[in-house]
């Protein structure tokens, strides 16, 4: 560790040198046949895009009263024959009237 301090910016140089040329799969394909733990590290546009992510319908455009339109995931497993419903979240204060007057403890 002390050696990997000590050298940070030629470590670094040197990473970022053989990275430049390499997407971040084949990085991650590379390190893992030598045994190290990787993966991806997608931003927002990459999950967007994802095929996977896609096909399952894991992502949705919801319209929220304050922000306006957001990204809202979806559950991350569905049952056949079995419908649910995506709904924004509440906002602060939105149900405690019905809370305090409506349910019983």
């Amino acid at each position: 560790m002390l050696g990997r301090v000590k050298n940070f910016a030629e470590l670094d140089r040197l990473v970022e040198e053989w990275t430049i040329n390499h997407s971040a799969e084949e990085i991650m394909e590379s390190m893992q046949k030598s045994g190290i733990a990787a993966g991806v590290a997608k931003t927002g546009e990459d999950l967007w895009a994802d095929p996977q992510i896609k096909y399952r319908n894991t992502l949705s455009l919801m319209e929220h009263p304050t922000i306006g339109k957001c990204v809202i995931q979806r559950l991350g497993t569905t049952l056949t024959g079995i419908p649910y419903e995506i709904r924004r979240p509440p906002m602060l204060g939105e149900h405690t009237e019905y809370i305090c007057k409506k349910c019983s403890i």
